[in-house]
């Protein structure tokens, strides 16, 4: 489990009064991206349980990513299980860069996870 730093508390707050059109599943610091899914700390997780799971800080791994979009101040993905994920801050060690590597992948197509894998 990990606390956001200053920074990333006044952007978590920012998002959280954001209009993203959509219900938001979780708000992800730290995020970076392999294989086509997003690893970050999640924050707000509408799933979050009394016995920790998905609690504030955390580490999670989202499914599959089907759609990047780009709201100027933030980004959000889409992912395979129907879960919209809001990008509050990436990783410093590289996680904007993997965002750029994850987008030139879209471009070019993927083949998605096979569902007994996640």
């Amino acid at each position: 489990m990990i606390k956001p730093s200053e920074y990333a508390q006044r952007r978590l707050a920012w998002a959280q009064r954001a209009d993203f059109g959509r219900p938001i599943t979780a708000f992800l610091i730290n995020a970076h991206f392999a294989s086509c899914c997003c690893v970050g700390n999640t924050y707000r997780h509408v799933r979050r349980t009394p016995e920790g799971e998905f609690a504030d800080g955390h580490l999670i791994r989202t499914s599959d990513i089907q759609q990047v979009t780009d709201w100027t101040d933030f980004w959000a993905i889409h992912t395979r299980s129907g879960s919209c994920y809001v990008i509050v801050t990436f990783d410093r060690k590289g996680g904007r860069a993997s965002l750029a590597q994850l987008l030139k992948t879209v471009v070019k197509g993927y083949h998605f996870t096979p569902n007994g894998l996640h």
